[in-house]
């Protein structure tokens, strides 16, 4: 089940304004950027990290930064981290 808030035609994407000091960039839904890259039913979600602002991610652990960005979904589009 798809819940409400992640509606295809009510989502978009979130950009994180470095003021915020969050861990990540900003959150894409690329399957509403790009058609037909996910099942009807399922959202394809990129996450962008690091960068210039936050280059010592590249030395995060796998376990860490999938955790911040499942974080980051959950917050950004009410989503429950069990769906993630």
């Amino acid at each position: 089940m798809v819940p409400q808030i992640l509606d295809r035609n009510n989502v978009g994407n979130s950009q994180c304004p470095s003021y915020e000091q969050r861990g990540v960039l900003g959150v894409l839904l690329d399957s509403n950027i790009y058609p037909n890259r996910s099942a009807f039913d399922h959202f394809l979600i990129r996450v962008m990290m690091g960068g210039v602002f936050k280059p010592e991610m590249v030395r995060q652990n796998e376990d860490d930064v999938v955790r911040l960005a499942q974080e980051e979904i959950s917050l950004r589009f009410s989503v429950a981290s069990a769906m993630i």
